[in-house]
């Protein structure tokens, strides 16, 4: 019988708390993303230059908003070092798209509107990386 007393591998109470901070801003932010897919579709989406309508912002979305972070989640939940390394791959393209923007539209989006979620998710990879060592 297992004893009740010992933590599982993958218990939210081994989570570091800065890990828990942007785990649960992570759901926020996927649970976002689809209430923003509609908007994006007829609004558009700037992505490395292009300005993306219609159904080709999908997958874009989906990768950076949804698919890439619900890995990084489960990735954390399991302690897997790998989660460290998605989470870095889809951040980095998030910030460098952010960055293209700044110069290709930011006349109709606005500095702050575009500057904003890529600060958010640069602090989150310098907390995923000052946490490294918890993942295995």
């Amino acid at each position: 019988m297992k004893d009740k007393n010992k933590i599982n591998k993958t218990s939210w109470k081994q989570i570091p708390t800065s890990l828990k901070f942007v785990f649960v801003l992570s759901i926020i932010w996927i649970i976002g993303t689809f209430f923003a897919i509609p908007i994006k579709f007829q609004q558009g989406l700037p992505f490395f230059g292009m300005y993306l309508f219609g159904i080709s912002v999908i997958p874009i979305m989906l990768f950076l908003d949804i698919i890439g972070p619900i890995i990084f989640l489960i990735g954390t939940l399991k302690r897997k070092l790998w989660a460290v390394k998605i989470a870095t791959i889809y951040i980095l393209i998030f910030v460098l798209n952010t960055i293209v923007a700044l110069f290709t539209v930011r006349e109709q989006f606005g500095i702050i509107p575009l500057s904003i979620p890529a600060i958010v998710y640069t602090v989150f990879l310098y907390v995923i990386i000052k946490n490294k060592n918890y993942y295995k």
